[in-house]
């Protein structure tokens, strides 16, 4: 059974219910590209490693991102 409503909030509304739980509002700062020198520095890094034995090699960074999302336009 599905129960629909058509009800419009405002943005004001909204706003006053996060602050009154205490939500925070936040825009996360931008962050630079690599440059040309990084990039050739993780290609060395890859090109060095490529044989190793990463069996036993856990890894732990969960960095979610997206590509090209904080370019100003």
């Amino acid at each position: 059974m599905e129960i629909t409503q058509d009800t419009t909030i405002s943005h004001s509304s909204i706003w006053r219910h996060m602050k009154k739980n205490e939500y925070k509002s936040s825009v996360a700062l931008g962050t630079p590209m690599l440059t040309n020198r990084y990039i050739d520095k993780r290609k060395a890094w890859v090109q060095a490693h490529m044989n190793d034995n990463w069996d036993r090699t856990i890894f732990t960074d969960e960095t979610a991102f997206d590509l090209f999302q904080n370019k100003v336009s």
